[in-house]
């Protein structure tokens, strides 16, 4: 998998927001929907720590609020800005056009990324899974933890990325950003589950994530 996986139709996918006062996270409840057909084991990202000084999450809320004001303009495709254990910061356009800026591990068939596409005000994030079997625009309750920290709890959208395998991607509301971007770059590990799916819990580590967050938001300015 690419590290700038694209969906194609690039629907506005749903809002997800923490589950605040709530500390500890539910497991994924075995029902009979089979949504997602996949049923192997979490994934676990390996990965080493980064030794880069930290930029605080509301200067990447900055950026991103610069950014969102400026019109698209023409990039040639994406390459790897900075890596650090198993993540990596990108940049460039995506298969359709977009001006964007991300971070995403991937491995044994899956992948997690989190993008900025310009012009927007959210985060968008986005899960896949090549043994995933599902239609476009159907909606799939996840959780996603970092740490012992509230659970982010929503409905994700169904889409798929341009080399036709399944993903589901929600948004990161403006006004949450900074909590989730902190809690994302400070936490040492993330679960994501699928609340209503027979469908193990992703588990991944997090060391890394403070240097490719930097580079993230480096790239977000630079889209001025």
């Amino acid at each position: 998998m690419q590290h700038a996986r694209d969906d194609v139709s690039r629907q506005p996918p749903a809002l997800i927001t923490s589950a605040c006062g709530e500390s500890n996270f539910l497991l994924p409840k075995p029902v009979r929907s089979t949504i997602l057909v996949s049923k192997t084991v979490g994934i676990r990202w390996m990965s080493v720590k980064s030794e880069e000084n930290r930029m605080k999450p509301s200067l990447l809320i900055f950026a991103i609020s610069c950014a969102a004001l400026m019109a698209d303009t023409a990039l040639a495709d994406t390459e790897v800005l900075a890596r650090a254990g198993a993540w990596e910061a990108f940049g460039g356009t995506s298969a359709n056009g977009h001006p964007l800026c991300g971070v995403s591990t991937s491995g044994s068939g899956r992948y997690f990324g989190i993008k900025y596409f310009r012009g927007d005000d959210t985060l968008t994030i986005q899960l896949g899974d090549e043994k995933w079997s599902l239609k476009n625009n159907i909606r799939v309750r996840v959780q996603l933890q970092f740490d012992h920290a509230s659970p982010w709890r929503g409905n994700a959208t169904g889409m798929h990325f341009s080399d036709g395998d399944a993903g589901l991607e929600f948004n990161i509301n403006r006004n949450q950003l900074d909590q989730f971007v902190g809690e994302f770059r400070d936490a040492n590990r993330m679960i994501v589950s699928f609340l209503d799916e027979d469908v193990s819990d992703w588990q991944g580590s997090l060391e890394g994530t403070d240097a490719v967050s930097n580079m993230f938001a480096r790239c977000i300015r630079n889209l001025e």
